[in-house]
């Protein structure tokens, strides 16, 4: 049900939850979780949360602190994918994209 959210998605669908609970001043239920999931448009500029994923993951000191799928990347893996990501966002961005040379 919740596959392919990101770590602050799923933040927000539990703030999301919380407010619902607390506007009806009722404990936290599977009902108010089902209703923040399906009130909640995940961003939609998919390339710059990826983006800000591996920044994090490249400024982090300790791999123990990484959600399990960044463990095993290697620092160039990293620097690949936030190179990666970077480009596709510059090309979004860009309103004419001149041919590689």
């Amino acid at each position: 049900m919740l596959e392919g959210y990101s770590n602050a998605d799923l933040e927000a669908l539990a703030l999301l939850a919380a407010e619902f609970a607390e506007r009806a001043r009722t404990a936290l239920t599977s009902a108010l979780l089902k209703q923040a999931i399906d009130d909640f448009m995940p961003p939609q500029e998919i390339a710059m949360v990826r983006y800000m994923e591996m920044l994090a993951v490249s400024e982090t000191s300790r791999r123990s602190l990484l959600p399990q799928r960044f463990r095993a990347l290697s620092v160039q893996e990293v620097q690949t994918r936030l190179a990666e990501f970077r480009r596709q966002i510059d090309l979004c961005r860009s309103p004419y994209v001149s041919p590689v040379r």
